[in-house]
């Protein structure tokens, strides 16, 4: 009897051309995968950014209701020691911020940046809500001076007329205009609901090392345009031309500043804008320029005619709350007029509800 043997089939392995098609399809889904999460990070983040211009706005109103006026972008120190710099917004707002300890910790008698240290312990600490959640730098750009990302609206072109935005400066011996005045919601002719009030900024760069047109950091520094400025002449037309000749500014134009922008969210001055206010004259994530023309109090600082632009890592451009408490989103692709008229909180113009 011839017994039968049964052989047990051969098992088969991957093939190389095999293994490397699921390797590849495994590639091409995570490939596909990661936009969406990182897509759904960036929306986390922005709306972050908007609870944080909604906080900013909220505090304004109660700053308002305790104080019958907004905050200024400057106020002027009784015993200040150290020429203009003085008590900034969002010092000012800091009891209506739940930061009430921190204000207390304020001596309003000496400046901040007073070497006898008797504010330091306030200027130095970092408050959270004040930084965007997609600002991508970490290091403070003047440490250890606490930094920011949100500033207050000082206003459209100097030219046509200065320190006309939400958050306007008190005023000081070395610098005033007829904006500058403490005001409550009688002071928006052109309405709470069409006027900025806080916007975000990236901020500078720790060391200042210059910065060209077009560069990675370029949105973050502060860049000078030849020509000359003088203030509240109502001039449109050579606000226009500023607007251009900032936009069209050579890739070899050196910078004035990169580590001015957002540098210390404590103390400010009513001239300066380029440390921690914003202006309605370059529209959102162009370059920010300042005129080295004549006319200008101080171009390295911005000046109050300076283009201090509004910049966000958001995509297609940034979070703005308005004078009334809402917060909008206002893409780089607004038109000029349009961004100027919002800038304004008493010049007159008429904005479209679809305008932006």
């Amino acid at each position: 009897m011839v017994q039968t043997v049964r052989l047990s089939p051969r098992r088969r392995a991957f093939t190389l051309i095999e293994l490397l098609v699921v390797i590849a399809i495994i590639a091409v889904l995570i490939a596909l995968l990661l936009p969406a999460v990182q897509a759904a990070r960036e929306a986390a983040r922005r709306a972050q950014c908007v609870n944080n211009l909604k906080q900013l706005g909220l505090a304004a109103h109660n700053y308002l209701s305790a104080n019958n006026v907004f905050p200024a972008q400057s106020t002027q120190n009784v015993g200040s020691i150290w020429g203009p710099w003085h008590t900034s917004v969002l010092a000012s707002m800091l009891p209506q911020l739940e930061q009430q300890p921190l204000y207390n910790a304020i001596n309003f008698n000496v400046l901040f940046q007073d070497p006898t240290g008797a504010s330091n312990t306030v200027a130095f600490t970092q408050v959270g809500m004040f930084l965007c959640p997609s600002e991508n730098i970490k290091t403070r750009p003047r440490s250890p001076w606490g930094c920011m990302n949100y500033m207050g609206n000082y206003g459209g072109p100097g030219c046509i007329s200065r320190a006309n935005g939400a958050i306007a400066p008190t005023g000081n011996p070395w610098y005033t205009n007829a904006n500058c005045a403490s005001f409550g919601t009688e002071g928006f002719t052109d309405g709470t609901s069409n006027t900025a009030m806080f916007s975000e900024r990236l901020f500078g760069i720790s060391g200042g090392a210059v910065q060209y047109p077009g560069t990675n950091n370029s949105k973050r520094a502060l860049f000078p345009v030849s020509m000359s400025m003088p203030s509240d002449a109502g001039n449109a037309a050579m606000a226009l031309s500023f607007v251009q000749q900032c936009q069209a500014l050579p890739s070899t134009t050196a910078s004035l500043s990169s580590n001015t922008a957002g540098a210390y969210w404590c103390f400010s001055m009513a001239y300066t804008t380029a440390y921690n206010a914003y202006t309605h004259f370059n529209t959102p994530n162009k370059l920010s320029c300042s005129s080295t023309g004549g006319g200008s109090e101080d171009p390295d600082w911005g000046g109050s005619q300076a283009a201090i632009t509004a910049t966000s890592n958001h995509s297609g451009g940034v979070n703005i709350g308005f004078a009334d408490g809402s917060v909008k989103f206002m893409k780089d692709s607004v038109s000029i007029p349009t961004y100027w008229a919002v800038g304004s909180r008493n010049g007159g113009e008429t904005i479209s509800a679809d305008a932006y």
